[in-house]
């Protein structure tokens, strides 16, 4: 296998006409979702579900248009088009090989993994996410090479005495190599209800972000100190239904993610 080499002007290149942006992925993501839980989808219906301002959601409904992706009827009703869908249950299965790789396969907690999920869902090649699949389809299938694998992982990240990343050369004709990497130790991340087990009681200690969608779960009732349930996660793993103040709401993964909480099962 040929080295990777740092600065390849074609990769970064590649990667800044990828398409589509993250952005869009999002937009088009929201409009299936959308359509799927309420059977219609406006721009109002965008701006309030991504915590984006009408003008912010309308500008990029536009651009959705003009590439071909969405559609408007007679009623300002969005609709994907065939390569508008295709893109979105592309980038929502990219998303979901992601998220398994990262978190069941190498142990990446929870939150990050999904954070991780979310920001490569829009760049891999359909190449690199069928053999995702497959990777994580036949570890899934063989648990006892995957509990092999975690082990010398783990065993790795905890003893190799790997060299400084910060004291490698960054000219082009560098090669990186894995044996040069430091392994890195973040902190411990902040669990959030989207982390939760059905069944498992939690306190809220954060409700993050701004705008609409902000607004939205502090008028739920979702505020610091409030006593929360996870009652059940959908099928596909969006939405989520919880328990609190003596009644129950339906959320969306994306605002779960947003609250952060404070486990009062253990």
């Amino acid at each position: 296998m040929a080295p990777a080499q740092i600065n390849d002007n074609s990769s970064w290149r590649a990667f800044e006409d990828a398409e589509p942006t993250h952005s869009a992925a999002h937009y088009l993501t929201t409009i299936m979702h959308l359509k799927e839980r309420m059977g219609y989808a406006r721009v109002t219906d965008l701006a309030e579900h991504l915590g984006v301002s009408r003008g912010a959601a309308s500008r990029a409904a536009a651009l959705l248009k003009e590439r071909g992706w969405i559609e408007e009827d007679p009623n300002r009703m969005l609709l994907l088009t065939d390569s508008g869908r295709d893109l979105a249950r592309s980038v929502e299965r990219n998303y979901l090989i992601m998220e398994c790789f990262l978190e069941d396969i190498l142990g990446v907690p929870g939150d990050i993994a999904r954070r991780d999920a979310c920001k490569l869902e829009h760049l891999l090649s359909g190449q690199t996410g069928q053999a995702l699949f497959r990777l994580v389809r036949v570890l899934n299938e063989s648990p006892k090479i995957l509990k092999k694998i975690q082990t010398r992982v783990a065993n790795l990240t905890d003893h190799s005495p790997f060299a400084e990343m910060s004291d490698t050369p960054t000219d082009s004709a560098t090669s990186l190599k894995i044996e040069d990497m430091e392994p890195l130790n973040p902190a411990d991340p902040v669990c959030s209800l989207a982390d939760l087990e059905p069944g498992r009681r939690a306190i809220v200690s954060n409700v993050k972000g701004q705008g609409a969608i902000h607004r939205r779960l502090l008028d739920m009732g979702i505020t610091k100190g409030t006593a929360v349930q996870l009652e059940q996660i959908a099928p596909l793993g969006d939405p989520i239904k919880i328990r609190l103040r003596g009644y129950d709401l339906s959320l969306r993964m994306s605002e779960a993610r947003m609250i952060e909480v404070e486990d009062a099962d253990e």
